[in-house]
């Protein structure tokens, strides 16, 4: 289901698509939130730290923020205009010799293991949430964002997943169990970069809104609610569907 949100600074409301439970309509509004809540910074569109208690003159208050609209508009642009990593599913080409990047070493046998991955995780219903194609709209601000086909694996919309997952919050119609479907795109560059330090660390990496998973099969174990049925799916496959299934993850 969606979520809807208000627009902070026209009123407006739009359709969430931003944020864990799609409480944020737009990227900039996003970016004000995380400035307002994360680190106490106030922007046109919440001007004072009061709207993170929802004070009804956060709207109308005169009080100059710390960041101009022009910076807002900045960051916003910087932040839809990021490039997404590339899926990892082809060998590299890399010469004899040179030195290939870790995240880059796709041999034939596990480029093949990706492709079966692949179909197993459609066959499994897991693309009904986690939607393989997308197209943008013609509308966007940004010509370069216009009409592309992009590959986020999300459908961008709320889903129940189960008292399991669960915590203590609504945001707008997304109750306690509610979450976004999240993109799975830059997926297996998480133990590359989690860290910080260049180098492939798979115990550093955390998955889930809270981080409570330390493997992607305990992701996909802590799936619930609406995702029940394409988990029983993948608990039942043979170890080594199961591990053609994270070889494709890990290749987004």
């Amino acid at each position: 289901m969606p979520n809807w949100s208000i627009d902070p600074e026209t009123g407006q409301r739009h359709l969430g698509r931003y944020g864990w439970k799609a409480a944020k309509g737009t990227v900039r509004q996003q970016a004000a939130g995380a400035f307002l809540q994360d680190l106490g910074i106030t922007t046109p569109a919440f001007k004072s730290v009061g709207c993170q208690r929802g004070t009804s003159d956060c709207k109308t208050s005169m009080v100059t923020p710390s960041i101009s609209a022009a910076e807002l508009d900045r960051i916003s642009s910087y932040l839809q205009l990021l490039g997404v990593p590339a899926q990892r599913k082809y060998p590299s080409g890399y010469t004899d010799g040179a030195v290939t990047p870790p995240e880059h070493r796709i041999t034939a046998n596990t480029q093949a293991s990706i492709e079966l991955g692949r179909k197993l995780f459609a066959q499994s219903a897991c693309t009904a949430c986690h939607v393989a194609e997308l197209k943008t709209g013609k509308f966007h601000p940004l010509a370069e964002l216009r009409n592309q086909v992009i590959h986020p694996y999300t459908d961008v919309l709320l889903h129940d997943m189960g008292p399991e997952l669960a915590d203590t919050l609504t945001e707008g119609q997304a109750s306690p169990n509610m979450w976004r479907t999240q993109p799975l795109w830059g997926l297996g560059s998480l133990k590359y970069v989690q860290k910080g330090t260049g180098f492939a660390d798979p115990e550093s990496v955390r998955y889930l809104h809270d981080g409570r998973a330390r493997t992607l099969m305990e992701a996909i174990a802590w799936h619930g609610g609406e995702a029940s049925s394409s988990r029983a799916k993948f608990e039942a496959m043979t170890k080594s569907a199961r591990d053609a299934v994270i070889a494709f993850l890990e290749s987004l």
